[in-house]
């Protein structure tokens, strides 16, 4: 799942988890169940704030879009607090475009 994270390959990453709660459901018992569990709860940890950095670039609105189905799938965030945090990023983003243009130009704004 690390690769695939870091790769960003988020869909195929995001079918690793989902199975691996499954595996948990069935065998939480074992060790290396949980050994599993705790190693792809910290890629899902990278794959969120990945995914959340992303809002806070230069992408279109299809990609936005995919970001956000991948953050409902994490299931971290109520709907309420994904739009927020949506706003939030892309926000951020606007607000560094809007620094980045000369003092001189913004005044005819």
């Amino acid at each position: 799942m690390d690769t695939c994270v870091r790769n960003g390959y988020y869909e195929e990453a995001l079918e690793l988890s989902s199975y691996v709660k499954q595996l948990e459901r069935k065998h939480s018992e074992l060790a290396i169940i949980q050994s599993i569990v705790s190693d792809v709860s910290q890629c899902s940890q990278l794959m969120l704030t990945q995914l959340l950095q992303q809002f806070r670039t230069s992408i279109q609105l299809p990609a936005c879009l995919k970001l956000v189905g991948y953050l409902r799938r994490l299931d971290v965030f109520s709907e309420t607090e994904l739009r927020i945090k949506f706003l939030q990023a892309r926000d951020a983003w606007f607000q560094g475009k809007l620094n980045e243009i000369p003092a001189d130009d913004r005044e005819t704004l």
